[in-house]
């Protein structure tokens, strides 16, 4: 059964794919899926409910986080509304309320499923239903084989972009937004399962 288009548009949807070698996570903030997603809410649902009960195979310090998460959400723009945010949270947050917001409320989700072993993406542009890119949350440094029934298709040349951030240190100079995201959805509707 497929997915009705109210839950796709008014849901937050965890989605998982595996294109070997690495386990995709992915949050849709109501946007597109990939097809074989979509076809299959029963499944995907169950792996779901299956994955959220995982446990951890990766210490918090064992994750890598996206350097570049300030630029690709305009945050710079936003640090009186963060701060607003981790005042309301009684999160303490120093002189940097844009890094602690990204550490401690952000990217809190997206650590647990790379803690899993996933390589965890977001929706990048979450006011537009229709646009199909990601960018790369938080992966696991050290790569892992779950034994997990899931929509698998072979390498992908695309999936570079995994490597990119694997081997990224912070003295990088920063890219342009286009380059940090990839169109996830388009490239898993272009797979075969």
């Amino acid at each position: 059964m497929a997915y009705s288009e109210n839950e796709l548009l008014n849901k937050d949807m965890d989605w998982f794919v595996k294109i070997s070698p690495y386990y995709i996570h992915a949050a849709s903030a109501g946007g597109m899926v990939p097809t074989v997603i979509y076809e299959n809410d029963k499944k995907n649902k169950l792996l779901t409910q299956t994955i959220k009960r995982l446990p951890f195979l990766f210490k918090e310090e064992e994750i890598g986080i996206n350097p570049f998460l300030r630029q690709i959400l305009h945050l710079e723009e936003q640090q009186k509304e963060l701060s607003f945010i981790l005042d309301s949270c009684n999160i303490s947050y120093e002189n940097n309320p844009i890094d602690t917001y990204i550490k401690r409320i952000y990217c809190y989700s997206f650590i647990k499923f790379a803690r899993k072993g996933f390589f965890s993406f977001d929706k990048t542009n979450i006011n537009n239903f229709e646009d199909a890119k990601y960018h790369l949350v938080a992966w696991p440094c050290k790569t892992t084989d779950l034994e997990l029934s899931m929509p698998t298709c072979s390498p992908l040349k695309e999936l570079d972009i995994i490597k990119i951030y694997r081997e990224t240190n912070k003295e990088i100079e920063p890219l342009k937004r286009e380059k940090y995201t990839i169109e996830l959805v388009n490239l898993v509707n272009n797979l075969s399962f």
